[in-house]
């Protein structure tokens, strides 16, 4: 399964739902996830998994990441096992395939653009499920291709609106059995709640909550912390939402014909208010 995460404007926290949507879907249920971005300069993605030296290694070595894959599939040694190989391993079955090195736009888009969409179909092969992050806007030949490709894309909106009203007026390829809406940066106390725009706009729309831990875990490269120890709270808004996006996930890909089984859950969970 490909999902794609899609943005009709920068800054929306695309990138950070991509990265919780994975980590809450890799602990809570036995399937092997890989998450990687079609972004040209480094991302937030690899800064929010990787302490400072891993990152430095990804600069340093060739072994890791898409540019390495790429290069595999085309001598055609690679198979669809062989992938976790290239990747960083986040937790036992979440993977993170590192994003090109190519620095200038124009060899990006000339080398590891082109070859984008072979990439995503070769991944497609195996029983897992990849997330990645695409850039915002409408104008990306790269993103477009990608969503074309995408079983799934989660478009990250925002409470505006505006953008609402924007999307939903301009011609785009997503398909209605592709989408899923999101808010991002969710702010409860709004006027604008996911109740009001549902209604007004008339789809299903789920929410990633505002969450300063959560942020302050993305700038502090500890993610995986983050999600250690909260992804099995209850009564924590950020995780509820989260949860309910995993959910929606899960039952299209099981829908679509996956079977996923539940990790087993610790005999009490635990509840947001310990350990605040």
């Amino acid at each position: 399964m490909l999902v794609a995460f899609w943005s009709p404007l920068h800054g929306r926290g695309n990138t950070s739902n991509c990265i919780a949507a994975a980590m809450q879907l890799a602990m809570n249920y036995n399937i092997n996830v890989f998450i990687t971005h079609s972004h040209y300069t480094r991302s937030t993605m690899e800064s929010a998994f990787l302490k400072g030296d891993e990152e430095e290694d990804l600069l340093k070595f060739s072994d890791l990441g898409l540019d390495s894959i790429n290069r595999a599939i085309k001598t055609g040694c690679l198979e669809i096992e062989d992938i976790e190989s290239y990747c960083n391993r986040i937790i036992d079955n979440l993977h993170l395939i590192s994003g090109s090195k190519k620095s200038n736009e124009e060899v990006f888009k000339q080398n590891i653009g082109k070859d984008f969409g072979r990439i995503c179909n070769f991944i497609k092969q195996g029983d897992n499920v990849t997330f990645i992050d695409i850039d915002s806007g409408y104008k990306s030949d790269i993103a477009n291709e990608i969503i074309k490709l995408s079983d799934y894309v989660v478009v990250t909106l925002d409470q505006t609106n505006l953008l609402f009203e924007d999307y939903f007026n301009h011609e785009n390829i997503i398909t209605p059995e592709q989408e899923i809406i999101v808010m991002g940066r969710y702010d409860d106390n709004s006027k604008y709640t996911r109740s009001y725009t549902s209604k007004r706009f008339k789809r299903p729309i789920y929410t990633i909550p505002q969450d300063t831990e959560y942020l302050d875990a993305l700038n502090n490269h500890r993610i995986k912390d983050f999600f250690q120890k909260k992804y099995n709270l209850e009564d924590d808004l950020f995780i509820d939402e989260l949860n309910l996006l995993v959910e929606e996930l899960v039952y299209r890909f099981e829908m679509s014909g996956m079977t996923i089984e539940k990790k087993e859950e610790e005999s009490k969970k635990r509840f947001a208010f310990f350990g605040r």
